[in-house]
């Protein structure tokens, strides 16, 4: 296919995409993608795609209540780029996980606007430099660990490398919530 083509047929697609690509709160629905406009002297372009900012926030919190400890971890792996720095309680650490300095029950609201009235700058500078060591993995211990799960695990606290039952949707489904994250966990 002829690469102007294939530009138009790419174009013409992102386009039907940012009009119909729609995601709900309540019963309100708003467009999952926003353009983003170029001008150049009189004529304006469509220059790339965002998604909706209310989107992200909405689909992070969705994710954040999901107990499956596997998608949690895998959003919590250690970093390769140095921390976000802390502006303040709520906002530092990780960049593509949500991270606050401390956990507080959200109906405290006592709590919260202490938190957001109280000058942090010091802790944040603590964090920053916490934040800057350099970790490094044990070589040795990582060696024992690739060995205990190469024979199939189950020893100290690394898990056995295969389930002894086959955990099934429909268990995860019925179960009551903390037996679910014994299953979740397991699974």
């Amino acid at each position: 296919m002829p690469r102007d083509v294939k530009l138009k047929v790419g174009a013409f697609l992102t386009n039907l995409m940012c009009k119909n690509l729609k995601y709900k709160i309540g019963k309100k629905s708003y467009l999952l993608l926003k353009p983003q406009v170029l001008k150049e002297s009189q004529k304006k372009y469509l220059g790339y795609i965002i998604f909706n900012k209310s989107f992200i926030e909405t689909f992070i919190g969705e994710l954040d209540k999901i107990h499956d400890l596997s998608l949690q971890l895998e959003r919590s792996l250690p970093m390769v780029y140095q921390p976000a720095p802390w502006k303040n309680f709520l906002f530092g650490g990780y960049y593509l996980k949500q991270t606050k300095m401390a956990k507080v029950i959200p109906n405290f609201n006592e709590a919260i606007r202490y938190l957001q009235k109280s000058d942090m700058t010091n802790m944040c500078q603590v964090l920053d430099i916490l934040g800057q060591v350099k970790w490094r993995i044990n070589r040795r211990i990582l060696e024992i660990i690739e060995y205990v799960w190469s024979i199939g695990g189950g020893l100290g606290e690394v898990p056995k490398r295969f389930n002894e039952r086959a955990i099934t949707p429909e268990m995860i489904k019925i179960a009551k919530f903390r037996e679910k994250l014994k299953l979740l966990k397991e699974h």
